[in-house]
């Protein structure tokens, strides 16, 4: 307990209000990889601005796909040792804190935001993200049905909606990625302008191939929204990266060209 000096210049910074006369001041992320059971231990920086009238409770939650609740702790600031009704207006108090992950039920790989609040309120902090992997990858797949450099296309799948397109894959990955690309979906005949587009990070943005490293193997998903204006027809569905920003290159196949047809998508 004391003033902004026990604020380490390490620590990213928030000054945040999160309700109940209580400022996130700052924050620290003690790990950057977590696997199942493991524990994400960080440090908070707080001010109470004026002593709250009820005692809150700290709201530590890490998501992954589809907001999928990865790990969760709520308690009273200081696991009730030394709860926010007790510090004293204006000093800064420094709270160490961890969550700790389940053993099953992630849907791994996930680089997870880690979000604070206090319980009951609206305001919230994303103070930074962890990498989350499994404890093992499964062992390499022989067959495959295209390679990038660095990455092979193990399986893609292709459900069909009236309004959109599914598409599930699943990568491996044969060498370090140091880039971050995005992967394309286009639809329609390569060397053309797509009729419908389903570009993004991998795994929806939450595993970006700077994250990539030799070994992993994981499934993958896209929507691709299918414009009102198609024309009835079959239309080729093609697969690949390419950096975001300009010029916008692509990431070779092996063998040749740069994009993969999956399969045909029928209207």
């Amino acid at each position: 307990m004391g003033d902004e000096s026990l604020v380490p210049a390490t620590a990213a910074r928030f000054d945040t209000p999160l309700g109940q006369n209580l400022t996130l001041l700052a924050a620290e992320i003690h790990t950057e990889h977590a696997q199942p059971e493991g524990i994400i231990p960080l440090t908070l920086y707080w001010r109470a601005d004026s002593v709250p009238s009820t005692r809150p409770e700290l709201v530590v939650e890490l998501f992954g796909r589809d907001q999928q609740l990865l790990g969760k702790l709520q308690s009273w600031h200081g696991g009730g040792l030394y709860p926010a009704d007790f510090w004293p207006s204006g000093q800064v108090v420094v709270e160490e804190t961890a969550v700790r992950l389940p053993a099953t039920g992630m849907d791994l790989p996930v680089l997870a935001p880690v979000v604070i609040k206090l319980a009951g309120g609206e305001a919230t902090v994303t103070i930074g993200r962890v990498a989350i992997e499994p404890t093992h990858y499964p062992p390499p797949n022989p067959d495959i049905l295209a390679e990038w450099e660095g990455v092979q296309l193990v399986s893609a799948e292709i459900v069909q909606g009236a309004e959109a397109i599914q598409v599930q894959l699943v990568w491996q990955v044969t060498a370090d990625f140091q880039t971050d690309y995005t992967t394309f979906l286009h639809l329609g005949e390569q060397g053309t302008p797509p009729l419908a587009t389903g570009d993004n990070i991998p795994r929806g943005g939450l595993w970006p191939t700077s994250h990539w490293r030799t070994g992993q193997q994981f499934s993958d998903w896209y929507t691709i929204p299918l414009p009102e204006t198609l024309p009835d027809g079959r239309y080729p569905l093609t697969l690949g990266f390419y950096h975001p920003e300009p010029p916008y290159p692509r990431l070779p196949l092996l063998g040749g060209g740069d994009g993969f047809v999956i399969g045909e998508v029928e209207k």
